[in-house]
């Protein structure tokens, strides 16, 4: 049974800090069909593909080893070569969340199965030894080729400077595109070579272009790509507790004037209900029920202050002038209502 030729295309797009990936069988039709569907894709943030490449580039030393491991035995003929196979798809299993270590375990065994096979099949039909050893050597040599095309793309730090300026090099690859244009439509997508090598260079430049610098996040202590004013990653669990952190320090500092000063002034209107009232309880829990919600706005404001760490100013001095009267004058219709009804 022949095998289906695959395809790997992605697409990187600045303005959303995103990568979008898509495998599919190598046809026009296929292509087109995966590439325009709104569910094909697998779509990382730029944060994710930084950590994912971090951490298979620390690990990259399991896979060497499965790259020494299939050189070596991709001249043994006919020998039988499962633990080869079983080790590559144990890494794969291993690492089943990291796309580059799933998309280069793929590209191994495609390769390593492909030799196999042309080996397997030219010393079932060639009788020379010295010949079958030749051909044998072709198929290692070619295999090596591509081992040693995804280990210098993975290891050469140049292809992942984000941040630096250094030397300008000229790289020659064969343009690959792929470009599916119909009405209101017009999608250009990158054809991945097998070492990956386009996609590094084309990712590192367009973090560069963003402006960015790899950051530590604070919270889940991993890389990220932010500005000098950044405080965490974008995740939704690390902003929560860079919020919580904020307000933490503003109920210290900053703004704690402002809140416990407004809830003073509230304990003092009670206070002053209860005793012209001559402590209603009625009147007492309608004022009770009512007086935070004149509060709620003044801290809205205080918690988007300090999530900007923001200073006070007139805008939020006004505000909070005019929830003290709302409040006032809530209060003094409670008196007014309470003295109507006792006749007063």
């Amino acid at each position: 049974m022949t095998e289906i030729s695959t395809i790997t295309l992605y697409q990187i797009d600045r303005n959303r800090k995103s990568v979008a990936f898509v495998n599919c069988p190598d046809s026009d039709e296929d292509i087109q069909k995966s590439c325009t569907a709104s569910n094909t894709a697998m779509t990382y943030s730029f944060d994710e593909i930084l950590n994912q490449l971090e951490n298979f580039r620390d690990n990259f030393f399991e896979f060497e080893n499965l790259l020494d491991g299939m050189t070596e035995n991709i001249s043994k003929g006919r020998e039988d070569n499962d633990t080869v196979l079983n080790a590559v798809e144990n890494f794969r299993t291993a690492h089943s969340d990291n796309l580059f270590a799933v998309y280069y375990s793929k590209i191994l065994l495609k390769y390593y199965s492909q030799g196999r096979q042309k080996i397997n099949t030219l010393l079932g039909t060639l009788r020379n030894a010295t010949t079958g050893n030749h051909y044998t050597q072709q198929q290692k040599d070619s295999l090596t080729e591509i081992l040693s095309e995804i280990r210098n793309a993975v290891n050469d730090e140049w292809n992942f400077d984000f941040n630096t300026k250094k030397d300008t090099h000229l790289i020659r690859r064969t343009s690959n595109l792929i470009i599916i244009r119909g009405e209101n439509l017009n999608q250009v997508w990158n054809i991945a070579d097998d070492s990956l090598l386009n996609f590094y260079l084309d990712f590192s430049y367009a973090v560069k272009r963003l402006g960015v610098s790899v950051l530590r996040c604070p919270y889940c202590n991993k890389h990220y790509l932010g500005t000098e004013t950044s405080s965490c990653c974008e995740k939704s669990e690390c902003k929560s507790a860079c919020a919580k952190s904020k307000r933490h320090a503003y109920e210290n500092q900053t703004y704690v004037h402002e809140r416990k000063a407004f809830k003073g002034y509230i304990r003092t209107k009670r206070n002053f209900l209860k005793n012209a009232v001559h402590g209603d309880s009625e009147t007492m829990q309608k004022f009770n029920g009512k007086a935070d919600s004149f509060y709620a706005p003044v801290d809205e404001l205080l918690v988007e202050y300090m999530d900007e760490n923001k200073p006070i100013d007139k805008n939020f001095t006004d505000l909070y002038q005019q929830q003290e009267k709302k409040l006032l004058a809530f209060m003094h219709q409670l008196i007014a209502d309470w003295k109507e009804k006792h006749n007063i």
